[in-house]
């Protein structure tokens, strides 16, 4: 019996998905900013609030591009498949 391979396009885009799905969803830390106060620990707070909502946006918009780019590259090695097993079938 042949082993069955190829580009399973479906299942790679329901995991893409839900990757960029899952990631969309996480939170900001709403800003714990104290207007009243000098308190370093207070202040390292409210940047340290400041720098993860920073890291947050710039990550899912990598992970937005990247899943984007995992995308493109299932449907064409999917289509290479496709493509390949024609070729195979007519023994060439």
């Amino acid at each position: 019996m042949a082993t069955k391979t190829g580009t399973k396009l479906d299942q790679w885009q329901r995991e893409i998905i839900g990757l960029k799905q899952f990631v969309s969803e996480v939170s900001t830390v709403k800003d714990t900013s104290v207007t009243k106060t000098d308190m370093e620990a207070f202040k390292e707070i409210h940047e340290l609030s400041k720098n993860f909502n920073t890291s947050l946006k710039q990550f899912k918009a990598y992970v937005d591009a990247d899943g984007t780019k995992m995308m493109k590259a299932a449907k064409n090695k999917h289509e290479d498949d496709r493509q390949g097993a024609a070729t195979m079938r007519k023994g060439g």
